[in-house]
C-alpha cells in the first residue's frame, strides 16, 4: 500500500513538472535573425498593437525619403493580415513542437471527504459458546457461530442440547450483543490513468506538421505578393512623378508659345486665330495636368496605406527606374523553377492533408489498446480525530484501484455505407479534384512564364526603337539650338525640340517601368529573386 501512493505522489509531480518546463522554454526563446527589425519597423510594430489594445496612436514615424526596401519593410511589417495569418502560425507552430503530449496519459486526481446525513444502524446479533473443554481445546461447537439447534420455544434462552447427533456442535449458554457503529467522516482518494494508443495517432501528428507547413506557405505567398504591390507601387509613383514634371515642362513651354504669338499679334506680325490657337493649347493642357497630379495624390494615398502610415504623413521616394535587362528562356524556367510556385506547392500540400486525412479515417478502423491504472485509498479512521499518514498500512484500505489493458475494435465502422467509408469515398473524390486542380494550374503556370517571357522580349525590342528616337530626338535638339545661335531659327523652335526630346525620354522611362513591372512578375511567378534569375 505504501509503494501505491508513492507511485501515484511521483507520477503526479512528474506531469506537474513537464509541462510548466516547456512553456518556460517557450516563453525564453529568442528571436531569429529573419524577425528582427529595424528602428523605423518597430515603431510601426508598436502602432498595431495599441491598436489591438483600442489606442490612439498619435506618434507617426517620421521619413525624409523611403526607398524600395524600407517600402517593403514597412508594408510587410504593418499589414494586419499578414500579422493576423502569423499569430495563427505560431498556434500551429506550437501544437507541431508539442507532438509527443499526445502520448501522455490522461491523468485525473481525486479527494472526497463525505458523512452520511443520517446515523448508521447499530449491528446487534447473538454470539454461542460452550465451556467444555478438554486440554485447551473445544471439544464440542465453534465459538460465535449461529446455533441450528436452539429451542423453538425460547431461542434466547441458556440451556444445554440434548438429544442431538453425534456431529452435531453443542453450546451451554447464548450471549446477546449490541455494537454502535459510530457516524464519522469519510476520507477517501482517487488516482486515475488512462492512454489510448491507436495507429490514428501517427497520422494526427502528420497533420500538425502539414497544416503548420500549408500555413507557412499561405503567409510567404501574402507577403510576395504584397512586396511585389508595393514594388509596383514604388516605381508607377516615380513614372507618375517624372510625367507630371514633364507635363508641367509642355504646359510652360506652350505659355511662352501663346505669350509670343500674343506679342506678334499685337505687332500685327500673326492673326488673331494663331493668337487664340495658342491660347487653347494651353488651357487644354491644364486639364490633364490637373488629372495626373489627382491620379498620384490618390496612388500616394494607397501606398501609405499598404505601409501602414497615416494619410498625412509627408514622405519622399528615393530611386530611379534603371533595369538591368536579362536573357532568359521560358522553357527552361519552367522546367527549373515550375516547382518552386508558391501555388503549386500549395495544391501539393493540400493533397498531402487529405491523403493523411484519408489514412488517418482507416487508421480508426483498426484496433486501439488501452492502458488504465487507477488507485483509490479509503482511510479507515475517523480523518479529524487520526493522524492520516501515521499508520499507512492499517489505517488506509484499497478499495478497487487496479491496472488493466484494454483492446477494442470498433465494428460499427466496417459496415457497409458507414460514416467512416463515406468519409473515405469523400477523401478519394478530394483527391481526385486536387489532381485535376494541380494539372490546371502547371499549365497555367507554363503559360503565365511563357506570356511574361514575351512581354520581357518585346519591351527589350521596344526599347531599341525608343532609343532611337531618343537619339534622334536629341540631334534635332542639337540642331535647333545651334541654328538659333547662328540666328536662323526663333526661340520656340528649340524648346519645341527640347519637348519632343523629353517625350522620347518619357516614353523610355514608361517602358523601363513595364519592364521592371514584368521582372517583378517572373520574380512572383517562379518564387525566385531576380539577382538568381541573372545568375
Amino acid at each position: 500500500m505504501k509503494r501505491s501512493i508513492v507511485l501515484c505522489i511521483v507520477l503526479l509531480f512528474f506531469t506537474a513538472a513537464i509541462v510548466p518546463a516547456k512553456g518556460a522554454k517557450e516563453q525564453t526563446g529568442t528571436l531569429t535573425p529573419e524577425e528582427a527589425r529595424t528602428v523605423r519597423k518597430e515603431a510601426v510594430y508598436r502602432e498595431i498593437e495599441a491598436r489591438e489594445e483600442g489606442q490612439t496612436v498619435r506618434n507617426q514615424p517620421e521619413f525624409d525619403e523611403i526607398d524600395i526596401g524600407t517600402a517593403v519593410e514597412l508594408a510587410l511589417a504593418s499589414n494586419l493580415g499578414i500579422h493576423s495569418e502569423k499569430i495563427g502560425l505560431r498556434l500551429k507552430k506550437r501544437a507541431k513542437s508539442t507532438w509527443f503530449n499526445r502520448f501522455y496519459p490522461t491523468i485525473t486526481a481525486s479527494g472526497t471527504l463525505s458523512r452520511f446525513h443520517a446515523a448508521p444502524d447499530n449491528i446487534t446479533g447473538l454470539e454461542y459458546s460452550n465451556s467444555l473443554e478438554y486440554d485447551g481445546y473445544n471439544l464440542y461447537g465453534i465459538t460465535g457461530t449461529p446455533n441450528p439447534y436452539e429451542s423453538p420455544a425460547d431461542p434466547t434462552d441458556d440451556y444445554i442440547v440434548s438429544g442431538l447427533p453425534d456431529d452435531a456442535p453443542v453450546y451451554d449458554y447464548v450471549i446477546p450483543y449490541e455494537v454502535e457503529i459510530p457516524h464519522t467522516w469519510n476520507l477517501s482518494a482517487g488516482l486515475n490513468m488512462n492512454l489510448t494508443l491507436t495507429a490514428a495517432l501517427i497520422y494526427g501528428i502528420k497533420a500538425t506538421i502539414l497544416n503548420y507547413e500549408a500555413g507557412a506557405l499561405n503567409i510567404q505567398a501574402a507577403e510576395q505578393k504584397l512586396a511585389r504591390d508595393v514594388k509596383k507601387t514604388f516605381y508607377n509613383l516615380l513614372l507618375m512623378e517624372e510625367n507630371i514634371v514633364l507635363m508641367e515642362r509642355k504646359i510652360a513651354s506652350a505659355q511662352r508659345r501663346y505669350e509670343q504669338a500674343k506679342i506678334n499679334y499685337e505687332f500685327g506680325l500673326v492673326d488673331e486665330y494663331t493668337m487664340l490657337s495658342a491660347q487653347v493649347g494651353v488651357e487644354n493642357m491644364k486639364p490633364g495636368l490637373e488629372g495626373l497630379k489627382m491620379g498620384y495624390k490618390s496612388l500616394m494615398m494607397n501606398f501609405k496605406f499598404l505601409l501602414g502610415l497615416d494619410i498625412g504623413t509627408d514622405i519622399t521616394l528615393k530611386g530611379t527606374i534603371e533595369p538591368e535587362s536579362i536573357t532568359l528562356d521560358a522553357k527552361n524556367l519552367v522546367n527549373k523553377y515550375l516547382t518552386e510556385r508558391l501555388d503549386i506547392q500549395g495544391l501539393v500540400k493540400q493533397l498531402e492533408i487529405v491523403r493523411n486525412a484519408k489514412n488517418a479515417t482507416i487508421a480508426g478502423m483498426t484496433p486501439a489498446l488501452t492502458f488504465m491504472l487507477s488507485f483509490d485509498p479509503a482511510f479507515m479512521q475517523d480523518p479529524f480525530d487520526e493522524a492520516w499518514f501515521k499508520d499507512i498500512t492499517d489505517n488506509w484500505s484499497q478499495q478497487s484501484g487496479m491496472f488493466s489493458v484494454t483492446v477494442s475494435v470498433p465494428l460499427d465502422q466496417i459496415i457497409p455505407y458507414s460514416q467512416s467509408r463515406a468519409d473515405i469515398a469523400d477523401s478519394n473524390d478530394t483527391i481526385a479534384q486536387l489532381r485535376t486542380s494541380l494539372l490546371q494550374a502547371v499549365k497555367g503556370a507554363e503559360m503565365e512564364i511563357q506570356t511574361i517571357v514575351m512581354n520581357l522580349q518585346q519591351t527589350q525590342k521596344i526599347f531599341e526603337t525608343l532609343r532611337l528616337n531618343v537619339d534622334l530626338a536629341q540631334r534635332a535638339y542639337v540642331l535647333a539650338e545651334e541654328a538659333y545661335n547662328a540666328g536662323g531659327r526663333a526661340l520656340i523652335d528649340v524648346e519645341d525640340a527640347e519637348d519632343k526630346l523629353q517625350e522620347a525620354e518619357f516614353e523610355v522611362l514608361k517602358e523601363q517601368y513595364n519592364y521592371l513591372s514584368y521582372l517583378m512578375d517572373l520574380e512572383y511567378a517562379l518564387n525566385t529573386p531576380v539577382t538568381k534569375l541573372r545568375n
